[in-house]
């Protein structure tokens, strides 16, 4: 599954506690959950963003309501994206 592939970054050593995430066209949220629960602030862009809403509660995830071919992306910012 797709988290599985975020646990398999996580012990290579590509994802970290307290890094930073970008999850481009993040749909129903699963990756941003689970790079969130692995303790990164996400940043989770969709240009539908109701299903990921439910799906929050207390977790670092921050939402933007975009097209992803028109969010503007500095590459800085994110551990991974």
């Amino acid at each position: 599954t797709r988290n599985s592939f975020i646990e398999q970054l996580k012990n290579m050593g590509l994802i970290s506690s307290g890094g930073r995430a970008l999850d481009l066209g993040c749909g129903f949220g699963d990756d941003s959950v689970a790079m969130a629960e692995m303790g990164l602030k996400v940043d989770a862009v969709d240009k539908n963003t109701s299903e990921i809403e439910k799906r929050i509660g207390g977790l670092p995830i921050s939402l933007t309501k975009s097209d992803i071919r028109k969010f503007d992306i500095k590459l800085c910012e994110w551990s991974i994206i």
